[in-house]
């Protein structure tokens, strides 16, 4: 295999596994709707991806709060899967953005999510980070502070 094929047949590979993180988390967003894990003898859907599926705790964790950003921002699918934005990122405004209404009282409107989702596109992790931290400093000391 020449260097040109490996190259071609990784992105190849790199698009089938964001069709199937987002598959997977509109799956993960069925489930929950349904409440699957409960049917299968598991107490959350936290329980079932990493008891039930072998997850680690923060795998489970990434892809339940990607989850949730999905089913609030249905157009976050699309990016997830032309790599406009990741699991880490959604995981990330997703865990702020549930900090933050904690923190407040406030919910934050899908209007938003879907413009933090914005300004996070085409990110690295620790770009987005420090966009995401700027846009909700309180709940990102919160965050760390957990850490």
């Amino acid at each position: 295999m020449t260097n040109h094929e490996l190259g071609r047949k990784l992105e190849g590979l790199i698009g089938q596994e964001r069709k199937i993180t987002r598959e997977m988390l509109e799956l993960i967003n069925v489930a929950w709707e349904r409440r699957a894990y409960l049917d299968l003898g598991f107490a959350s859907m936290f329980d079932w991806l990493t008891k039930g599926f072998g997850y680690s705790n923060a795998s489970a964790w990434r892809r339940i709060e990607a989850a949730r950003l999905l089913r609030a921002v249905p157009e976050v699918s699309a990016k997830l899967q032309t790599g406009e934005v990741n699991l880490s990122t959604l995981s990330k405004v997703q865990t702020l953005i549930r900090t933050q209404e904690k923190i407040t009282g406030q919910r934050v409107s899908r209007e938003v999510k879907a413009e933090v989702v914005q300004r996070i596109e085409n990110k690295s992790t620790q770009e987005a980070e420090k966009i995401l931290m700027g846009l909700f400093p309180e709940a990102g000391s919160t965050v760390h502070q957990e850490r």
